[in-house]
């Protein structure tokens, strides 16, 4: 992830019991890198230097590593507190914060799923990963998701409030 950004203004005030401050949060999250990424055999094409038990595949870059980014996040969140004093140290607290207030959707995570002769036995073919350029279409292919969420929990979180009361002492 490139880039990461916050900015928050919080402005606290007396109320006629206890005090009152109420906070703004704007966030920025640039989308993250990923690549296709993918099985592939190489115990085939290098003798064993006398591994006990040879890996039987390696991940294989298919592209540039950050090939393809998700997308950009932004979320806007406010939030309230009062806070009345009973008596030395001791306070009664609410807590109340809206987050995403405009309910903005991104995706947060995909698919990454490349399929190679490892996971499809029956239409792509093998080939030598260090003499050999694969062949999209040939060699692997992007699974049928890739790219896309793949569910609810891959995109940012909706519009949400939250609040709790309790004491400080």
């Amino acid at each position: 992830q490139r880039h990461r950004a916050r900015a928050w203004v919080i402005w606290e005030t007396a109320a006629p019991v206890g005090r009152v401050s109420i906070g703004a949060v704007e966030s920025l999250d640039s989308g993250r890198g990923y690549g296709a990424v993918g099985p592939v055999d190489s115990a085939s094409y290098v003798d064993n230097p006398g591994y006990a038990h040879e890996p039987e595949d390696v991940a294989y870059y298919f592209t540039k590593p950050g090939a393809f980014r998700t997308e950009t996040i932004t979320s806007t969140d406010l939030s309230l507190t009062w806070s009345v004093p009973l008596r030395r140290s001791l306070q009664v607290f609410f807590h109340a914060q809206l987050l995403n207030v405009f309910n903005q959707s991104a995706a947060v995570d995909v698919d990454k799923t490349v399929e190679t002769s490892r996971t499809d036995t029956e239409t792509l073919a093998n080939f030598d990963p260090f003499h050999q350029e694969p062949r999209l279409g040939v060699n692997w292919r992007y699974g049928p998701a890739f790219g896309k969420p793949r569910g609810p929990e891959d995109y940012q979180r909706p519009r949400t409030f939250e609040f709790s009361v309790g004491l400080r002492f």
